[in-house]
């Protein structure tokens, strides 16, 4: 796999009273590397609970949904979805052992993944500095 794009955030999505489900765009391995992010109409913002306010659908696919479990997003509140990468190399290659394309294809997209992430994060907080 290649990582074809620099998305690691999806939204925000306003709520409008019908929808509950909510795409995302960039590959996870696990419906942890997610964070969901729920503001109201008074602005405050929340973060929600996997498996307590949604739930993830996609996980290993390039694209997948999350479905908030209290029903639709009600008009005024807003979603915000990001990747929520662990920092972690847990691919080990051993000296002398078999070549695994895939092992490695993996573990260089999650670096990739990992960079997106940080970039993304770097130029939220240098965003926030000058306001």
């Amino acid at each position: 796999m290649t990582v074809s794009n620099t998305n690691v955030t999806a939204g925000p999505y306003p709520g409008d009273d019908i929808t509950s489900v909510f795409d995302y765009d960039f590959k996870i391995q696990n419906d942890t590397e997610l964070l969901v992010y729920e503001t109201d109409d008074q602005g405050v913002e929340t973060e929600l609970t996997l498996g307590a306010n949604y739930t993830v659908q996609g996980v290993g696919d390039a694209t997948g949904t999350v479905t908030r479990l209290a029903g639709n997003l009600p008009t005024g509140y807003s979603w915000f979805i990001k990747s929520n990468y662990d920092e972690l190399q847990e691919t080990s290659f051993t000296s002398q052992g078999a070549f695994f394309p895939r092992l490695h294809e993996a573990a260089f997209d999650k670096l990739t993944k990992l960079v997106q992430q940080t970039a993304y994060r770097i130029s939220n907080a240098i965003g926030d500095l000058n306001m």
